[in-house]
């Protein structure tokens, strides 16, 4: 082959310049192969390290983004910092697509394709003894549900709807257990929910559109000057030095660029031109000048690739390339490949295999240490660190209701309270209703509501009240009465039923004459609105007497 015969006329064993390692890792199955190449670049770059080197003096060059993707986020699971700018994607992660896709269940949990991508995931990386065609089949009802009630985990819909866009992404990481340990994708995640959040609104529907159209252009940003190894492609590192250069899974094969051709030499009546496949089996015909010349080009692609590859590094180069002898011999590529050449050249050098599949050329120096040492001030999380405000904060809704200079027999808070619990009863049937519409907007707390429904139910008890909380033919709560002068006043309820009119005024404080003043008042205003047969009442809550006035 010309090209090994070009490098072997071009090596200089005298340049002791530097050192080269190539690594041929012997798999035929391409996952095992690929583990392999992982493991082998971590052992590569903490060697380095340990010879002197720091992250930012290493860089790892691949072929395609998707290989570069697979070694950054691997690098990062290893507490190994990584700086790419195209490796770096928060779409390749795993964990950030679990959560959004949560995100897309929750808006619509009727969908089955956003459960069997949920299931999916937690199978095949959480609970992985556990089958997912078995999961799905063997559950009834919502598939999903049905699964995590299993494993102890319950989608509170309840819960969920009181939170924001953003303590609902912090709440799905702690539920689904993604915050045991730093995960740098989903806080960047977090970090573009709360941007989203702060910008916009608190819509998952509105935000999982926002995130589809940016997606590809959101990635991890690394800050300059930290310590990292750099992930890049083969064709962005041109005209870039590194001292040390890591160029893993270099086993790329000549490939043809073209599917098809167009020729002339149709030899057909009346079709001028025809379009053809770019095929091996061109070889064998008149046109297979055009398929050699295609090679060729091909050919002299994989080697610039090469080339540049080659000499990215100042001092140290490692290749992990891959041979296959499962069948007994070597097993080449058809057209030719990065692999093929690289082991060919090898074999030419028999002096400089230093293990089994392992060579190398020149000398690996340690790196002179620098005369200062550098401090870091890197700070290292151990988890994603999740603090629930609402067990450290009680907001209070009822602060305005507090202030009611208006009516200084209600002031405080438990007063206040009760107060506004009656105006929202129609009949006493509702009691419970209204007492769960409070606690669900946290106008009260789990712990005070039995002694809340306990004093409610005894208000009920007093003789009469039960009377104006029930069978009525007309109910007016909290509607004002608005005067030709502009004055208003509020009665608190007002009943008709049999012909007969009844205003009832609640008091949680003590008794006062300017209470009995007040409903006087409204008994006048009533009757002469042409409300028939008024009687006035006063409720007082805490004496629990009902005063007819």
């Amino acid at each position: 082959d010309s090209s090994i015969l070009y490098f072997a006329r071009t090596y200089d064993p005298k340049n002791t310049g530097g050192g080269v390692q190539l690594n041929f890792i012997e798999e035929s199955d391409n996952q095992l192969f690929r583990d392999n190449v992982l493991n082998n670049i971590i052992n590569t770059i903490k060697n380095n390290c340990a010879e002197g080197y720091s992250l930012t003096d290493i860089a790892i060059l691949t072929r395609s983004n998707k290989d570069g993707s697979e070694i950054a986020s691997f690098l990062l699971a290893n507490d190994v910092n990584v700086i790419s700018s195209e490796s770096l994607l928060l779409n390749n992660s795993k964990e950030v697509t679990f959560l959004l896709n949560v995100f897309r269940y929750l808006s619509s949990p009727n969908d089955k394709n956003y459960q069997v991508l949920l299931l999916s995931y937690l199978t095949q990386n959480v609970y992985v003894n556990d089958n997912l065609f078995e999961v799905f089949t063997e559950a009834e009802g919502n598939k999903l549900i049905a699964y995590l009630k299993t494993k102890n985990i319950t989608l509170d819909f309840g819960k969920i709807a009181n939170y924001s866009l953003y303590e609902l992404a912090e709440h799905l990481v702690v539920l689904f257990g993604l915050d045991k340990k730093v995960d740098v994708y989903l806080q960047f995640l977090l970090d573009k929910i709360h941007e989203y959040a702060s910008r916009y609104d608190n819509s998952i529907v509105n935000f999982i559109e926002w995130w589809e159209t940016r997606a590809e252009k959101f990635s991890i940003v690394i800050p300059e000057g930290i310590d990292a190894v750099r992930v890049m492609s083969i064709h962005k590192s041109k005209g870039l030095e590194f001292p040390v250069v890591i160029y893993p899974f270099a086993t790329s094969k000549i490939q043809i660029g073209e599917d098809f051709f167009w020729t002339a030499e149709t030899k057909i009546e009346g079709l001028a031109a025809a379009i053809l496949p770019m095929v091996k089996e061109l070889e064998n015909t008149r046109f297979a000048a055009i398929y050699k010349e295609e090679m060729n080009k091909s050919a002299l692609d994989l080697i610039n690739v090469m080339y540049v590859a080659l000499t990215r590094p100042k001092d140290r180069l490692y290749i992990i390339s891959k041979v296959d002898f499962s069948k007994g011999e070597r097993k080449l590529s058809t057209n030719g490949s990065v692999a093929d050449y690289l082991f060919n050249f090898c074999e030419l050098n028999p002096a400089n295999k230093t293990e089994y599949h392992i060579y190398q050329f020149g000398l690996f120096a340690p790196k002179e240490k620098q005369l200062t040492e550098q401090t870091s001030n890197d700070k290292v999380f151990e988890n994603i660190s999740y603090n629930n405000w609402r067990k450290k904060i009680q907001i209070s809704y009822q602060a305005p209701l507090v202030w009611d200079i208006e009516n200084p027999e209600t002031s405080g808070a438990h007063g206040t309270l009760i107060h506004k619990i009656l105006a929202k009863i129609n009949t006493k049937n509702e009691l419970d209703k209204v007492l769960a519409s409070f606690q669900h907007k946290g106008l009260i707390a789990e712990e005070e509501l039995p002694k809340i429904r306990i004093e409610l139910e005894n208000v009920f008890k007093i003789e009469g009240v039960n009377e104006l909380f029930s069978d009525f033919n007309e109910l007016k709560n909290e509607r004002s009465i608005l005067l030709p002068s502009g004055e208003t006043y509020q009665p608190d309820r007002v009943v008709v039923k049999n012909n007969m009119t009844y205003i009832v005024d609640y008091k949680t404080g003590e008794q006062n004459k300017k209470h009995v003043e007040q409903i006087k008042n409204y008994k006048s205003l009533l009757t002469q609105m042409g409300y028939p047969n008024v009687n006035a009442y006063l409720l007082y809550v805490k004496e629990k007497s009902l005063i007819d006035v």
